[in-house]
């Protein structure tokens, strides 16, 4: 079979995409790759700050260390009111290298046998009766299976995704590499944050997002003079802060951001990405040996989002739409709350909003309610008891 008829055409070469090509053509079947940059794992548009623990269940194998950077505290900013430390080192948290990251899987996806091309968008696919008709720049390719794994592009923004800049900072001077910094502003984001994130002793990521381009960049700018540190490399992208939204329709499938796999609240999806595709790669592969029909390997890819991560899905959206009620103050009134209670860190990084629920109570979300103002105690309890499905 020749590249211009194939079995699963994906498009988008992160770690997703390139996961369920290697999957697909390890079992035997013909999977083409398309990436419209020039390099595998850049622009690095990802922070890289993920849960070691969860990195280490992926069994890459790479031929350098994956982690650069242990993460063992926290601190938040709320600059109207003050700021906090957390001890974080049960989390595991860890600063990867995220071009190795996506390389190593580009490794194992071409030695499996996925037809990897760089440099080639795609401009647009249309089914013609049983077969999907993919054009590239370059070329046109029929194929039974298209799998999108565009991450935030496949979003219009403001739907799922907000605006994006992670900025590269050279210290002249040795910065506290343990220690990642939140920064919380509403005046300059109001649906999300910014942060610090140390790579080593001398170089950090500072970065933020929102609903407003220019409010972001303002923001991002005076932390760059307020810390002193020389920009190196500037990334403007967006990231996806929505839920699963990967059901095929006529064998169209998502993956990764594009299918909404990440965390609503933090928009992280580094590893949760490579999880949702080992779970479509399945039923794709079970569809392709015909042991499922279409409807039903998208019903099953469904359900095995909803098994691994459906509650805390849930959970973390709710958590999220009472965060953007909030302002700076209250922000801080709920931040010094969870400081004095005295509560202990989780021990996963991944499930932030399963431990918040289960180890703050009903007190510690009744002051959260109050203090976003809009919400009542009695609709966040009927929201909660809707989750129980999952439990």
């Amino acid at each position: 079979m020749s590249d211009s008829t194939v079995d699963v055409a994906v498009i988008g070469g992160g770690p997703a995409g390139l996961t369920v090509a290697g999957r697909v053509a390890a079992a035997g079947f013909t999977a083409l790759l398309f990436e419209e940059d020039d390099e595998i794992g850049s622009p690095e548009r990802c922070s890289g700050l993920v849960s070691s623990k969860a990195l280490q269940t992926l069994g890459l194998d790479c031929p350098r260390k994956l982690e650069v950077n242990a993460i063992k505290r926290g601190e938040l900013v709320v600059p109207s009111s003050g700021s906090l430390e957390f001890d974080l080192e049960s989390l595991g948290m860890t600063v990867i290298d995220r071009r190795l990251y996506d390389q190593c899987i580009l490794f194992d996806a071409k030695n499996s046998g996925a037809i990897v091309n760089l440099s080639e968008r795609v401009y647009g696919f249309t089914l013609k009766g049983d077969r999907w008709e993919v054009l590239s720049r370059r070329r046109a390719v029929n194929s039974r299976i298209i799998v999108d794994a565009r991450g935030a592009p496949a979003y219009s923004r403001g739907d799922r995704r907000l605006y994006a800049v992670q900025l590269g900072c050279f210290f002249r001077r040795p910065v506290e590499k343990d220690k990642v910094t939140v920064i919380v502003d509403k005046g300059y984001s109001r649906e999300y944050f910014f942060w610090v994130i140390p790579v080593d002793e001398y170089t950090a990521k500072i970065g933020g997002a929102g609903g407003s381009p220019r409010m972001v960049d303002v923001k991002l700018h005076s932390l760059v003079e307020e810390y002193g540190c020389t920009i190196y490399r500037s990334i403007r992208s967006s990231i996806v802060i929505g839920g699963f939204d990967g059901s095929s329709k006529d064998g169209l499938f998502k993956v990764g951001d594009s299918a909404g796999q990440t965390k609503p609240t933090t928009g992280g999806g580094a590893i949760l990405s490579v999880q949702g595709a080992h779970i479509l790669s399945s039923m794709l592969l079970e569809y392709l040996n015909g042991g499922l029909q279409l409807g039903a390997a998208a019903e099953r890819y469904r359900r095995g989002w909803e098994k691994m991560y459906g509650r805390e899905e849930s959970i973390q959206r709710l958590l999220r739409g009472i965060y953007e009620q909030m302002d700076d103050g209250k922000v801080w009134l709920f931040a010094k709350a969870i400081d004095r209670s005295g509560m202990s860190m989780p021990a996963d990084f991944d499930r932030l909003g399963s431990w918040f629920l289960a180890t703050a109570g009903v007190r510690l979300v009744k002051e959260l309610v109050r203090g976003a103002g809009h919400m009542t105690f009695d609709s966040i309890i009927r929201m909660l008891e809707r989750e129980r499905k999952w439990k």
